[in-house]
């Protein structure tokens, strides 16, 4: 059981979390953005004054291809 409120026993402010979101919000020290949006909620309802964690979106930019000709169109010995 998930307590929405820690030590209020209201079934109006409990819910069930499978093992793996419970240990999520209740173990852990921060929040990752990754996490669904629910999860979020319930970890900042639990750690009011917790740290979040936010990924760093890279973007890798190859730069266009050019064409470097290692040979000329004519064939070896006929250069003008």
């Amino acid at each position: 059981m998930h307590y929405r409120e820690p030590g209020n026993s209201d079934p109006g402010k409990m819910l069930t979390l499978c093992p793996g979101c419970c240990a999520k919000v209740t173990r852990t020290n921060y929040v990752q953005d990754d996490w669904p949006e629910f999860l979020r909620v319930f970890w900042r309802e639990q750690h009011r004054y917790g740290q979040e964690q936010h990924a760093l979106q890279f973007i890798v930019c190859t730069p266009a291809l050019k064409k470097l000709w290692m040979f000329t169109e004519e064939g070896p010995g006929e250069h003008s």
